[in-house]
């Protein structure tokens, strides 16, 4: 038997990739298979990276799908000296989806969650103060300014610097 002619009802191919893949549509084609449309579920979080090590970083740009560019170079250096890349994260951009704690948790299971400069908008997180780590719900929490904070060349920024490296040093457990 070839599978070249292998033909799936459409209920199936549905079943299959719901999460990734398809929303099939009401007009079927001619030959009275159903249209397959490449559309990710409206309810999946769209992040940058791949998640490998569990660290959610929350930003908020507008203008971007997930991060402008200096930000993302700062954050890769940051992640470099903590032995992280961005495949071991996930960048959630809140100005492009809403993401309550909830969904977070049921989508990632992040054991750390770093926020930059949104801490505020994300439903069902405590109040934490900045540059403070604050275990919730079997996660590590930080609250930290924006990332644009860290990019000025003066003394402000490098005492935040500072904060957050130690910070980072505590959360990732760098020696």
């Amino acid at each position: 038997m070839s599978l070249d002619n292998l033909h799936f009802p459409e209920i199936v191919i549905a079943e299959l990739y719901k999460n990734t893949l398809v929303a099939v549509k009401d007009n079927p084609l001619p030959d009275g298979n159903a249209t397959i449309t490449s559309e990710p579920a409206s309810d999946t979080l769209q992040y940058l990276g791949d998640h490998l090590k569990k660290t959610c970083i929350l930003v908020d740009y507008p203008n971007d799908l997930y991060i402008s560019e200096a930000p993302l170079g700062f954050l890769a250096n940051v992640l470099k000296a903590c032995s992280l890349n961005l495949a071991d994260i996930a960048i959630v951009n809140q100005a492009k989806q809403q993401a309550s704690l909830k969904t977070l948790r049921n989508q990632l299971n992040p054991e750390n969650l770093i926020s930059f400069g949104i801490h505020s908008t994300l439903s069902g997180l405590p109040e934490i103060p900045v540059f403070t780590i604050t275990q919730y719900e079997n996660m590590a929490l930080l609250n930290a300014p924006a990332l644009e904070a860290f990019n000025i060349n003066n003394e402000e920024s490098k005492l935040l610097k500072t904060k957050l490296w130690f910070c980072l040093k505590e959360m990732f457990k760098v020696s």
